[in-house]
Formats: structure tokens, C-alpha cells, sequence
């Protein structure tokens, strides 16, 4: 990952905390997420400054995490259409 791809990833990563204030989230688990998120941008622009490798932060961010578990739900369902005891087919009758 280049500097730039980093500033891409803090620049999406500010976007969805802003975006996740209108959520329907209780305020306590909302500013805990937005903590743990500041926390990782915070340390992964130290580490780029630093000369570090900053890649293990990023992966700490709330929208990335949020993605895996999406993606991990869809490998459960069946990539993405819902299993058939869901479905409702009404014309079927």
C-alpha cells in the first residue's frame, strides 16, 4: 500500500464515521467504534510518518472490519441470495 492509497482509506474511513452518526446505534457503541477508529488512524499516520508499515492499522478501521463481516455473511448465506426456506414465492399456490 502507497501513502496515497493510506490518505484514500483515512479519507473513506472519516466519510463512514460521519455518515454513522445519523445511524440508529445506541451513543455508547457509537462513540466506542468512532474511539477504536480515531485509535487506528491516529497510529497508522504515525506509523507512515515513522517509515513504518502502516497496513496493520488500517485494518483496524471500522469500515474494513464492517466489510469483512458483511463478506463473511455472504459466504454463509450463499454469496447473495438468501437460502430457500426465505423465500416467499406466493404464486406458487
Amino acid at each position: 500500500m502507497q501513502p496515497k492509497d493510506l490518505i484514500l482509506e483515512i479519507f473513506r474511513e472519516t466519510d463512514f464515521l460521519i455518515e454513522m452518526q445519523g445511524a440508529e446505534n445506541t451513543a455508547a457503541q457509537l462513540l466506542e467504534s468512532q474511539q477504536k477508529s480515531i485509535a487506528a488512524i491516529n497510529k497508522a499516520c504515525s506509523a507512515l510518518l515513522n517509515g513504518q508499515d502502516f497496513e496493520p492499522h488500517v485494518e483496524k478501521f471500522l469500515r474494513r472490519q464492517m466489510e469483512v463481516d458483511v463478506y463473511e455473511e455472504f459466504e454463509i448465506w450463499g454469496k447473495f441470495s438468501p437460502p430457500p426456506q426465505f423465500i416467499d414465492n406466493k404464486d406458487s399456490d
